[in-house]
């Protein structure tokens, strides 16, 4: 069976002193579910905003994106679509974290923009944000 990746962007719902919370919860089920169906791929929060990628079955990770594309913590949901890929780029990550960093940042300046959202993903921008994630050092959150 062939490995493949999606990706989407969306904004947050809900008030800043509950972010940590939901960040969290995020991330404990994207782990458990992941680990268990052999799911890997990033979550990057910054300004507001989500962006994920996820690698695995292309079944497994379409159904994944079908339950967070009606999560009450997301709005205006841009799906950049599923693809084969030949092998994955978060090999050992059942989902790594990243926010707002100074690489991510320099990437964005480098580009002439300020945010993800004003950066306008596109293919032959994304696998370059994608390559900056997989340098960028993982974020840890306090513990709930």
């Amino acid at each position: 069976m062939k490995l493949h990746a999606l990706c989407y962007c969306s904004v947050r719902k809900g008030s800043h002193e509950t972010l940590l919370d939901e960040i969290h919860d995020i991330l404990e089920v994207a782990k458990k579910f992941n680990n268990k169906h052999n799911v890997t791929g990033v979550l990057y929060y910054s300004g507001g905003r989500f962006f994920q990628y996820i690698e695995g079955l292309e079944r497994v990770i379409e159904d994944l994106f079908d339950r967070i594309a009606v999560d009450p913590r997301h709005h205006y949901v841009h799906y950049f679509g599923t693809r084969a890929i030949q092998k994955r780029r978060f090999n050992g990550w059942s989902m790594k974290y990243v926010q707002r960093n100074s690489r991510v940042e320099l990437f964005f300046k480098n580009r002439g923009e300020k945010t993800l959202m004003s950066l306008g993903l596109n293919d032959s921008n994304l696998s370059d944000f994608l390559d900056e994630l997989v340098l960028a050092e993982q974020d840890t959150l306090p513990k709930k």
